[in-house]
């Protein structure tokens, strides 16, 4: 496990055409940094902080070319490694790092990576989901509401209550995978759903809803976990677990899925970190 005196991992050594390994050495890099104290107000600057800054701005660089190059190859295009699947956490990991690295946001690269998408997805390319282009769509809202068209608009807000009326009827979101599930709760979760006339008590019983035994948590795709373990972190200011419910919650969540084999090992050192954090707290 990565220690304080010890070394990042270089920038230049990530395999930018494998989303996991992408996505993981961003985590990890960030990690480090807010155990560093970097996200600390205000913040504290070392070694270390300053090295994830510079090889920050490596990957940077590098993810931006590898989205370029996805969408200038041809729809059919197989075997590019990045596809049009990854690029939601692809561009949430972007934007987290760009703004360590340059303390602001990079909503014009995000705005246009996002229409890309929707517009390969409307031209027919259904790599991506239909409930991932909506929700990359209502982010992109969040950024800037002037810069997105009508249409997109329009197809990103009905799809949004779609979900909440779906979640309200049954208490399930129909017609989507377990994967969008999870993303779509991990979304709601935090908005406020004022218009929707949706409280906490609402909120809870979606919670409710979606949590699973350990039998089942056993059984999950790692992909599913990770959305799994996010679906709880956003749910735990709602729930109103104490300290130690969290603590043992992560720590039990944590450990059944670092021993995976298809667990990329930047995101193993990040679980690593995270448990040994909960461990001594």
């Amino acid at each position: 496990m990565i220690q304080h005196k010890m070394d990042i991992p270089s920038a230049s050594a990530v395999n930018y055409h494998d989303a996991d390994e992408v996505c993981g050495y961003q985590l990890l890099l960030c990690k480090i940094f807010e155990r560093e104290g970097g996200l600390n107000y205000p913040p504290t600057t070392n070694r270390l902080t300053a090295a994830i800054k510079r090889e920050g701005k490596i990957w940077l660089r590098e993810v931006k070319k590898s989205v370029a190059e996805l969408f200038a190859s041809p729809i059919t295009s197989e075997d590019f490694g990045i596809g049009l699947e990854d690029i939601p956490r692809i561009l949430e990991s972007y934007d987290f790092f760009y703004r360590i690295c340059h303390g602001a946001a990079c909503n014009e690269f995000i705005r246009d990576i996002v229409l890309k998408s929707a517009n390969r997805y409307v031209k027919g390319d259904k790599s991506i989901t239909q409930a991932q282009v909506a929700l990359m769509l209502l982010k992109g809202m969040e950024r800037n509401i002037l810069t997105m068209e009508d249409r997109y608009l329009t197809f990103s807000v009905k799809e949004m209550e779609c979900w909440v009326n779906d979640l309200e009827r049954t208490g399930k979101i129909a017609h989507v995978s377990e994967n969008d599930s999870y993303d779509i709760l991990n979304y709601l979760l935090i908005q406020d759903l004022f218009a929707f006339g949706i409280k906490r008590d609402v909120k809870l019983r979606w919670i409710k809803s979606y949590t699973l035994s350990d039998e089942v948590l056993d059984s999950l795709e790692t992909k599913t976990f990770l959305r799994y373990i996010r679906f709880n972190q956003a749910s735990e200011f709602i729930a109103g677990k104490s300290l130690e419910e969290k603590e043992a919650h992560y720590i039990s969540l944590f450990s059944r899925i670092a021993g995976r084999e298809d667990i990329n090992p930047f995101l193993k050192e990040v679980l690593a970190i995270d448990l040994a954090k909960y461990r001594t707290a």
